[in-house]
Order: C-alpha cells, then sequence, then structure tokens
C-alpha cells in the first residue's frame, strides 16, 4: 500500500493530550495534526481512513478489522486510537461515525425537485411514498425486528419518544398500544425537571422507543443521550445509519426519507409501528383478546362510538 502525506497535514509528532483536543476537534484534524509523526503503521492507518471516509461499512468495523484491512497488527490499531487522543476504540469508532455523518449529511436529505408536471400532484405523492415503502421492506431484518417486538412485550415500562414535529407518531404508538399493555409514557419535550423525575420512578426493565427524522430534533438529539446514559435500552425509528440516534440505540429500524417539499413522508414510519402492533398481537393472540374485549366493554358503557355492534375483540 502506498502511503500518501500531504502538505495539507501540519507536523506535530507527539500524542494528543487532553489540552490540545477540544470537544470539536474531529477525526481528520487529529490525524492531519499527527500525520508527520507517524510511523509507517499509524500512516496505513490514518490513509485507511482518510480514503474511506465516506464508506458507510466503516462505521460497523471493530478494531480487528480494521487492522485485517490495513494489514497490522490490533494491539497497533489501539495505539493509534490513543495517539489521536481518545480513549478506547469505542470513542474512537463514535467520532469516525460523527465524521462520516459530517462527509455524508446532504445524503441524508435526499429530494425530488418538483417541477410541475402533466400527473396530478397526488400520483407525485403517492408514487414517492410507495417506493419508500418498498425500500423499507427491502431494509427490515426479521431477527432485529422479532427483538423489537419482544422489547415492546417484555418491559415492564415503555417511553415512547418523538419531538416536533414527529409527536404524531408517538400519540399513534400510543393509542393502540395501550390496548394491549399499560406502563406506557409519552415524551414530547425535554423538561428536564419533569423527564428527571419520570426516569427516576420507572422500573429498571423501562426501554424506550426513539423517534427521529431529518432534520434530526435537538430535543430528541439530547434525550436520547441521557436515556442512554442511564443504561436504557433503545430502540430506534430513524431513516438511516447515518441518523444521530444511531449509536445510541440498541436496535434500529429504518424508514428511510425522501421529499418533495418540506412535508415529511410518513407512510413507511406509520406501517411500520403498525407492523410492531401486529407482531406484539401475534406473539399472545389471546391475551390480547381479553384486553381488547375489556376496552369493547368500557366503549359501550361510555358511548365513546356510534356503532356499538361490532367488537374487534369478536371478530380475531
Amino acid at each position: 500500500m502506498k502511503i500518501l502525506k500531504t502538505a495539507f497535514f501540519t507536523s506535530d509528532s507527539h500524542t494528543l493530550g487532553p489540552d490540545e483536543v477540544s470537544e470539536q476537534m474531529t477525526l481528520l484534524e487529529r490525524i492531519r495534526l499527527q500525520t508527520e509523526g507517524f510511523s509507517t503503521k499509524f500512516s496505513v492507518l490514518a490513509k485507511l481512513i482518510v480514503d474511506n471516509v465516506r464508506d458507510l461499512r466503516m462505521i460497523d468495523m471493530n478494531s480487528s478489522e480494521i487492522a485485517r484491512r490495513a494489514g497490522v497488527s490490533e494491539a497497533t490499531v489501539t495505539r493509534f486510537v490513543h495517539k489521536l487522543g481518545y480513549s478506547n476504540f469505542s470513542e474512537f469508532r463514535m467520532a469516525l461515525r460523527q465524521q462520516l455523518q459530517a462527509s455524508l449529511s446532504v445524503r441524508s436529505f435526499r429530494m425530488e425537485q418538483y417541477n410541475g408536471g402533466e400527473e396530478p400532484v397526488y400520483v407525485r405523492v403517492f408514487n414517492l411514498e410507495r417506493s419508500l415503502m418498498e425500500e423499507t421492506l427491502g431494509m427490515l431484518d426479521p431477527v432485529t425486528f422479532d427483538k423489537c417486538v419482544d422489547i415492546l412485550r417484555t418491559s415492564e415500562e415503555l417511553l415512547i419518544v418523538a419531538c416536533e414535529p414527529y409527536g404524531f407518531l408517538a400519540d399513534y404508538f400510543y393509542s393502540f398500544l395501550r390496548l394491549y399493555r399499560d406502563r406506557i409514557h409519552i415524551v414530547r419535550d425535554l423538561d428536564l425537571s419533569a423527564l428527571g423525575k419520570m426516569i427516576d420512578g420507572l422500573s429498571k426493565k423501562t426501554s424506550a422507543f426513539v423517534i427521529s427524522f431529518p432534520r434530526y430534533p435537538q430535543e430528541t438529539q439530547r434525550i436520547v443521550k441521557l436515556l442512554h446514559n442511564r443504561s436504557m435500552r433503545i430502540v430506534g425509528i430513524t431513516d438511516s445509519e447515518m441518523s444521530p440516534i444511531v449509536p445510541f440505540s440498541s436496535y434500529t429500524l429504518f424508514t428511510p426519507h425522501k421529499y418533495l417539499i418540506v412535508t415529511d413522508p410518513v407512510a413507511a414510519a406509520v406501517s411500520l409501528i403498525h407492523s410492531l402492533l401486529v407482531g406484539f398481537y401475534k406473539k399472545d393472540p389471546s391475551g390480547c383478546k381479553k384486553r381488547l374485549q375489556k376496552y369493547e366493554d368500557l366503549a359501550n358503557e361510555s358511548d365513546i362510538y356510534v356503532h356499538k355492534n361490532f367488537s374487534f375483540a369478536e371478530m380475531l
């Protein structure tokens, strides 16, 4: 492998200390600051990273896989990580993900230019939503989906997190999930006092489903970091591997996005939530029917619906 050193990098041969590294310094900036002092093996690793800064596969590699790809030892990777000022490989990989996010940020906002045309606008919208549903279906992993359904069922308590403009997805999720289970909480904003009290009162077996799509609300990001710091199990529902909630999620379900105008396409996201609800029912049909029957009885007593002679519990 040819080693490349350019004038773009500045000279500095020592390991970066805590006082020399700001939180804003990117992975590439740290490499550029150190490159003239790199050994041959470190230069190979640096080139691998710089050459593949847009390769999504890099963020899933562990230290041994990076070592194998660079043709160096895993111990060399560990020393390289420390030389850049990171305390461990996990911290390094987080920085790599952030670098990739910065490099690929434009790709997170896919848009079709709406230039009018002869076809009715609803045909254009339905075709867009249909294509995103097909993408979502192609990305779903059966094992991951099943694990997410189990989390939905077995967690003692659940948080559904979705800040504006995605709060309506949390409402949809909650409205039907409450038919099957109790102890569900919706979080729509970062009220630290209220959220802190809520978390302190939650069971240790609480899990969270966090919904976030471009342009990724800052409040959602702060909430998911807070939950992650409390060691809470998190299922992310988002658009791509480059979403900022992915590093904090135990499992992630993806529904890609593409825009015509500022309006979010949500058919795929709603279908995914619908699928989780049906998956919940499939795990325990008899238990779900019993709860549905109680709901139907209460609905009739409370005179909620116009049609009183229909029962989902009896039809299932």
